[in-house]
């Protein structure tokens, strides 16, 4: 195995890794934007509950005002506490993100190392092939490395 086999064995297990964080990553984000969601639908429902269960009914024994006081109490908290939730939630999902936003920039340079690694080795496969082609695939090679190309020089230098 050549060195340059080996060098793409390695680029294609780190890609299969790549992937896999990605996809993890991609289900980090949802779920956090999940659980962030529900905390919002939470806090705003317990808000609504608390409204609705207040006292406005006459003639309401003590132990009555009392227990509804207490459950309009508990939904507050409920609330203050899914509210609390969510926030943390949606610092989740922006970690979640950039985590993502990593994972695909790493995947994208795995895939461009790859994709030269294996056009090196088809050039060197075409030497091998046509050793009398040697001297035109090192000037496209080289052609294709360089910074400029002809095309791209002004026509008046």
């Amino acid at each position: 195995m050549t060195k340059l086999s080996k060098k793409i064995k390695l680029l294609e297990r780190q890609k299969r890794v790549a992937v896999i964080a990605r996809r993890e990553a991609l289900s980090a984000l949802a779920d956090a934007q999940m659980s962030e969601t529900q905390s919002l639908d939470l806090a705003r429902r317990s808000r609504a509950l608390a409204a609705r269960s207040g006292v406005s009914q006459r003639g309401t024994i003590g132990a009555d005002l009392h227990d509804r006081t207490r459950f309009a109490a508990s939904l507050a908290g409920i609330a203050k506490h899914a509210q609390r939730a969510s926030g943390q939630s949606a610092q989740e999902r922006d970690n979640a993100a950039l985590s993502l936003a990593v994972q695909e920039q790493r995947l994208e340079r795995i895939d461009e190392h790859l994709s030269e690694a294996k056009r090196e080795a088809n050039l060197q496969a075409a030497l091998r092939d046509n050793p009398d082609g040697a001297m035109m695939a090192r000037k496209l090679l080289s052609h294709s490395q360089s910074p400029s190309h002809s095309s791209d020089r002004d026509p008046q230098t």
